[in-house]
């Protein structure tokens, strides 16, 4: 039997260093919160809905915001984890594209619907495709590196996609924390 109240023990069979995520969990959201304050990002006002789209952990940020703001907030907010956003976006949505990996192909596909339906969009990821459309499209976005999760684990990015999500939108003026 395994002594897991010792850590060099848990370290044996913890081969993707969860442990050492875990262990940078505060410090990740402290650095998350930093980064999007130096972010040159800038209020928006004529939103009127938004749609965060993302699967799996990534997700995460969407969820903890709409649990903590909705009912506060003068637009309503979907999450999504498909390929298609709702017919309704427009010029007035904002359109929250959420994927760590960056590659999350049904994010992808909101993304460029969101363009045709010219939206607003804003990205948070850690790198991949989803970054280089933000990039192209010169979006909001909070591009982290990662290097506070080492075992790269999405549902371990926490303070980066909830933390980070929710630093954005003081940003952007859609909600007071």
């Amino acid at each position: 039997m395994q002594n897991l109240t010792d850590i060099s023990e848990i370290r044996k069979i913890d081969p993707k260093d969860t442990l050492g995520s875990t262990e940078l969990a505060i410090k990740q959201a402290k650095t998350a919160w930093e980064e999007v304050k130096a972010l040159p990002i800038s209020p928006i006002t004529d939103i009127k809905s938004v749609i965060f789209c993302g699967m799996g952990a990534s997700i995460y940020g969407a969820l903890v915001l709409k649990a903590l703001k909705a009912e506060s907030l003068p637009f309503p907010i979907e999450v999504i984890s498909d390929y298609h956003l709702p017919v309704y976006v427009d010029s007035h949505t904002l359109v929250v594209l959420t994927s760590y990996s960056g590659t999350t192909e049904e994010v992808l596909s909101c993304a460029q619907e969101a363009k045709e339906k010219g939206a607003h969009m804003m990205v948070l990821t850690k790198g991949g495709p989803l970054a280089q459309f933000a990039t192209e499209n010169n979006l909001p976005a909070y591009i982290f590196d990662g290097s506070l999760n080492p075992a790269g684990i999405p549902r371990l990015g926490n303070g980066y996609t909830i933390i980070g999500l929710l630093g954005v939108f003081k940003k952007l003026g859609l909600i007071e924390l």
